[in-house]
């Protein structure tokens, strides 16, 4: 397989209490192993193949593997493999070098110069991988945003929602906030908050997570619960469930 240049890591990391609640050591071999799946492009491996890379004895590695999978940053698979949680929801598809922003922003500019010598009336091409980027979320928000605008009922089940596919875990929250809120579009930020909440709620690995859509179904009603006056549905719902945490927390 091609090699990653880069994998994703959301500065929002740095306060999810779900990373907080991780040991050094648990944190370091997970990052070490992000990094490892990007240079396989393949976000599976071995307890083998895991203390090889980290340069460790086995029994000691096995050991924090087995806690990252308890706290939900590792899954197991059946045969034995293990997988990076949700590595497919948060790492772009990476075929080969044509797939980098800075190649993608290089194509562009080369349309541009095409079409403009032969007369086309065209925006200007953008100058950098950065603006690239921001160019496609712009797109990716406003393709979102018409579809957000439709309601649950016409879906059907059948078309993308706030760029969800019916298929995915997330399509029931993405049907809720695209049809009864008239949400245009959710940011990646949101989407990982919501994840580590789900996770929270419903930790893999345990009887309760076993199906990840029964996390995102409670979301989802926890959203429809909602006043449709409630503004920001994102916000008012974090708000909410920050409070019944600490509530939760501080116990009777």
């Amino acid at each position: 397989m091609t090699a990653r240049e880069y994998v994703r890591l959301y500065s929002a990391l740095a306060i999810s209490p779900k990373w907080g609640a991780l040991s050094w050591e648990e944190r370091g071999v997970w990052t070490s192993l992000l990094a490892y799946c990007g240079l396989r492009n393949e976000e599976t491996l071995s307890i083998d193949e895991a203390a090889f890379y980290l340069r460790a004895k086995r029994p000691a590695v096995e050991r924090v593997l087995e806690a990252l999978v308890q706290a939900g940053w590792l899954d197991r698979l059946d045969d034995g493999r293990l997988s990076v949680h949700d590595w497919r929801d948060w790492q772009p598809v990476y075929r080969g070098p044509s797939d980098l922003p800075e190649e993608k922003a290089r194509r562009e500019r080369e349309r541009y110069h095409r079409r403009k010598a032969s007369g086309d009336n065209l925006r200007q091409p953008v100058n950098s991988a950065i603006e690239e980027r921001r160019v496609e979320e712009s797109r990716r928000d406003s393709r979102a945003g018409a579809r957000g605008r439709i309601s649950p009922e016409s879906t059907n089940g059948s078309e993308p929602v706030l760029g969800i596919v019916p298929d995915h875990p997330r399509y029931p929250v993405a049907v809720l906030l695209g049809g009864r809120f008239r949400w245009r579009a959710v940011t990646d930020a949101q989407w990982e908050r919501f994840s580590e909440l789900v996770d929270n709620e419903y930790p893999s690995g345990t009887t309760k997570g076993r199906d990840p859509r029964d996390g995102w179904r409670w979301l989802a009603d926890s959203l429809d619960a909602l006043p449709k006056d409630a503004g920001d549905p994102i916000r008012a719902f974090l708000d909410q469930y920050n409070r019944e945490l600490g509530e939760r927390r501080a116990g009777p």
